[in-house]
């Protein structure tokens, strides 16, 4: 998982070569690399030959709706380099990025990290700034099998 402009490794990949990224322009600077490593990169590409390894990319808004969302689910708050492994459970996000359904035997494991260059202001910021995609993901019938503030049981 990668945000657009920190994307190297996916600019490697789809190459076939080691891409060395001007800068990093997404938001999500706390991962970025502008190259990744020889080895990564080979290890990536090996997968992605085998067809264990796939690569996303996921634009800064979807990164932070991946945060907001996971806040209002978990009450946890991740930055913006977790929000777009997050940002996967939502909105069919992951089946895209597989190519394919989720069978209910598979189990999926997704990273989630804190970070240190999060607040609860900037979450609310980016929510301001990029709600609509939340709203987008719900009217378009996804919202239904993945827990939200409006689909989560009460906790209590």
């Amino acid at each position: 998982m990668e945000t657009k402009g920190a994307d190297s490794l996916a600019q490697s990949l789809e190459q076939g070569e080691l891409v060395t990224l001007p800068g990093i322009t997404s938001l999500a600077t706390s991962l970025g690399a502008t190259r990744v490593s020889e080895r990564t990169f080979e290890l990536a590409r090996k997968g992605q030959e085998s067809g264990r390894v796939r690569s996303c990319v996921l634009t800064d808004a979807e990164a932070a709706m991946g945060c907001w969302r996971f806040a209002d689910d978990e009450r946890t708050l991740v930055e913006l380099a977790c929000g777009v492994n997050v940002a996967l459970c939502y909105g069919g996000r992951l089946e895209q990025a597989l190519g394919r359904p989720v069978g209910r035997e598979e189990k999926v494991v997704i990273v989630v990290c804190g970070g240190q260059n999060v607040t609860t202001s900037m979450v609310e910021g980016w929510r301001r700034e990029y709600g609509d995609l939340d709203e987008d993901v719900t009217t378009n019938g996804y919202a239904e099998c993945v827990p939200s503030t409006v689909t989560a049981p009460d906790r209590a």
